[in-house]
């Protein structure tokens, strides 16, 4: 990893959030007010896709750029915790609400297994929650595949070792298969989801490969994320053995 190129992308292309979660990654700078951001009056945040409602999905995005700063942040990460908890079905899963539904992507949308799967497991990692986690574990095929997305995998099988599940092992089974098939951004992702796991330790590996030049990683969401794809390379590849 080129460290150098890389911090002077961001510096150059990052947003606050951006710059304030490299600055604490690299130097243990306190993140400045203005660079942290504004949560709606619920405590979540909302997506490009959702207008002012908050989405379940844009809180979990947040939560995972804010882990990266300390104490400055706390109550941001608490309110958006609460946030997450209140929208819990009782069974232990997650979906947006349904008012949401015709705006939202194919992995946000109300009513569609794999959203629900994939938000189950993004939110009960967050939260930590043991009933998202028997809820996860029924759905586990055999063969280690969820009725979902890839990222579902890795957050499940995250949130399904904290709780002992034995479904967690054919999760990682089935990653360790699809792991050279992952972008940059999707990469630093399942490396900073599954840091001891050896399908962690080849997804670090394949990231070092994969930086630009000019020092940046790209995001597969487009160039206006690259930034926040560099910083979280820069923290897997940075805490990496």
């Amino acid at each position: 990893m080129d460290l150098v190129s890389a911090a002077a992308f961001v510096e150059a292309d990052g947003n606050p959030l951006d710059r304030a979660r490299l600055r604490a990654l690299l130097h243990g700078e306190t993140a400045p007010p203005e660079a942290l951001p504004r949560a709606n009056d619920d405590g979540g945040f909302s997506a490009f896709w959702s207008g002012e409602d908050s989405s379940l999905d844009a809180t979990c995005f947040m939560l995972d750029r804010l882990s990266d700063l300390g104490d400055e942040a706390a109550t941001i990460r608490a309110r958006a915790i609460l946030f997450l908890q209140a929208h819990r079905h009782r069974d232990g899963w997650w979906e947006e609400d349904a008012s949401l539904a015709e705006r939202a992507p194919p992995s946000a949308r109300a009513g569609d297994e794999a959203a629900t799967v994939y938000l189950t497991a993004n939110c009960g990692f967050w939260c930590d929650n043991a009933r998202a986690a028997d809820w996860l574990a029924t759905r586990v095929a055999p063969d280690g595949r969820l009725p979902s997305f890839v990222q579902a995998h890795w957050l499940a099988a995250a949130l399904l070792r904290r709780h002992a599940h034995a479904a967690a092992f054919p999760l990682v089974r089935h990653l360790a298969g699809r792991v050279g098939e992952l972008g940059p951004a999707a990469l630093a992702w399942l490396a900073s989801t599954l840091p001891a796991e050896p399908v962690g330790a080849v997804a670090r590996m394949l990231l070092t490969g994969r930086q630009e030049p000019d020092g940046r990683w790209r995001s597969e969401d487009g160039e206006a994320f690259d930034a926040a794809a560099t910083v979280a390379a820069v923290r897997v590849l940075r805490a990496s053995p």
